[in-house]
């Protein structure tokens, strides 16, 4: 067991020998990528966000694109339709497992376990959900960050687990016992170091499952030593000065996401 797990689980183990976060799973659609990259901008979506995927297209990918290739990460659902969409855009990577809230965890793990297994010259992973704008140029500045196992993005601090069981972030005291959890970074965005994609794929299947994929590498990073590192300009919520934006209440509709990019006298 890591270090300092029992802090956070006192009342639980893992269990390694049934945990499959640290196995890759099958690649069923693989992106075309430039040779040898340094870096991967991956793009949280699922199957049938059609929408969400062809605003982005349509406005920040394109400019994205020239600093970092961008690829939106997809598994599966019931008749859906990407082996199409894929042999047009040439940009989607899909694994072999089902797509669900609560499979976020494994999707995040797959992405950087084909990384490390199959780009080996990329030393940096930006990751985004697909209700987001990147600004291209304020990401290029955040990029040069410090060499080392790090997480680049926004740090919560002191952030209460959520008892009411309607809501979806709720995680009940059997699963994590404490009031707060510990210093994690938010999913919707955030930059991680080769050096730490490959300390989480070597420690995740040590430390009890918690099926908030931030909140649960958020615990894994306090165990391993994983550096975070805040930036305002992750995760926000207001259009202006922003690395990412992303509206954390609620989910913008692709229309909307695309209105404020074309309403906005920035140069992203």
């Amino acid at each position: 067991m890591l270090p300092g797990v029992d802090k956070f689980f006192p009342n639980r183990k893992a269990d390694p020998e049934s945990c499959k976060l640290d196995k890759i799973p099958d690649v069923l659609i693989r992106p075309d990528l430039p040779d040898y990259p340094k870096r991967i901008l991956v793009i949280r979506s699922g199957p049938g966000s059609l929408d969400y995927r062809n605003f982005i297209r349509r406005t920040w990918k394109n400019q994205v694109d020239k600093l970092v290739p961008v690829v939106f990460v997809c598994a599966t659902s019931k008749n859906d339709t990407l082996k199409i969409e894929a042999n047009k855009y040439r940009d989607i990577l899909q694994f072999d497992f089902e797509d669900s809230y609560h499979n976020l965890s494994w999707k995040m793990m797959a992405i950087y376990g084909f990384v490390i297994d199959q780009l080996p010259s990329v030393d940096q992973i930006v990751v985004t959900n697909d209700d987001t704008i990147v600004n291209a140029t304020a990401l290029e500045q955040v990029l040069h960050m410090k060499k080392g196992p790090v997480m680049l993005g926004k740090v919560s601090r002191g952030y209460p687990r959520i008892f009411l069981p309607w809501l979806t972030w709720h995680v009940p005291s059997e699963m994590y016992p404490n009031l707060c959890y510990p210093l994690f970074v938010q999913g919707s965005s955030f930059v991680l170091s080769k050096e730490g994609a490959k300390l989480l794929v070597e420690n995740v299947c040590k430390v009890p499952m918690v099926h908030l994929d931030d909140v649960f590498m958020g615990v894994l990073s306090n165990c391993v030593g994983l550096g975070l590192i805040h930036n305002e300009g992750f995760d926000k919520h207001i259009f202006d000065d922003f690395v990412v934006y992303h509206y954390q209440y609620s989910r913008h509709s692709a229309k909307y996401l695309e209105s404020l990019w074309q309403n906005s006298e920035m140069s992203l």
